[in-house]
């Protein structure tokens, strides 16, 4: 859901210093959450969250509800944590 980040011309628009909230708590990078400027690099932290879902059988943080504590968890998972049923095979 980023907004175009090429002007007409073909120059880059500038970031902005505050980005409203745009997307689903679940799959949405770090970044969103933060409430910084949206990029494609956004897109591809959602697709991998939804792969990890699809593989997985569900996120860790499906259950909660509040938007900081989805956040924190996100900062502290890694790869091997979110992936367990597919990293043993």
């Amino acid at each position: 859901m980023t907004r175009q980040f090429r002007m007409p011309n073909g120059d880059f628009r500038k970031e902005r210093v505050y980005a409203a909230f745009r997307g689903t708590m679940r799959y949405v990078s770090l970044s969103v959450h933060e409430r910084k400027e949206q990029g494609p690099v956004d897109d591809l932290w959602s697709i991998y969250y939804t792969l990890i879902e699809l593989a997985e059988g569900g996120l860790p943080w499906r259950t909660i509800t509040d938007h900081d504590e989805i956040f924190q968890l996100k900062r502290r998972l890694t790869f091997y944590d979110l992936c367990r049923c597919v990293c043993h095979q």
